[in-house]
């Protein structure tokens, strides 16, 4: 998701060398100051787009995982509410995004935040397709353990060290 704001950044910065302006240090501080800035700004706009993209796909994408596995229980309700009710289960990927920028991205506990997060997640779209789809429980638990499931063996795979 950052690719594109790497490539932005890194065409900027060619723009500037070619130019020779930056190397040559003719340029005095508020000069430099307000290349780099613009820089920065290129780079954070960029990659916040970029992420609003990658979250939106994935949204959807889980969204008709979920909806694909629930049809093997005959379950009826329209994709729209699906969507609606799946996002709520994002919610708690929030706190671990904020948890994220507040500690370091190799910590044990942020990985382990991230698990518990992942579990919350999968509670609130256990309940949200039995109420968008109609389907009980037990059915919801099916179709949402095996997606989180893999993702859980994954997490817990890099938290023992796997690389």
């Amino acid at each position: 998701m950052c690719i594109i704001s790497i490539v932005a950044s890194c065409l900027f910065n060619l723009y500037i060398f070619q130019n020779r302006k930056f190397l040559h240090s003719n340029l005095n501080f508020f000069e430099t100051t307000v290349i780099l800035f613009f820089n920065y700004i290129v780079y954070t706009v960029t990659f916040t787009i970029a992420t609003l993209v990658f979250i939106s796909a994935f949204w959807i994408i889980l969204t008709w995982v979920f909806y694909l596995l629930s049809l093997v229980f005959k379950s009826d309700g329209s994709f729209k509410r699906m969507l609606e009710f799946v996002g709520y289960g994002f919610v708690p990927q929030i706190f671990n995004a904020i948890v994220f920028f507040l500690l370091n991205p190799q910590s044990h506990v942020l990985q382990l935040f991230g698990i518990i997060c992942l579990l919350w997640s999968a509670y609130i779209w256990i309940f949200a397709l039995s109420c968008a789809r109609n389907m009980s429980i037990k059915n919801a638990i099916f179709t949402v353990g095996f997606p989180v499931g893999l993702q859980l063996v994954i997490d817990i795979y890099y938290l023992f060290g796997g690389h």
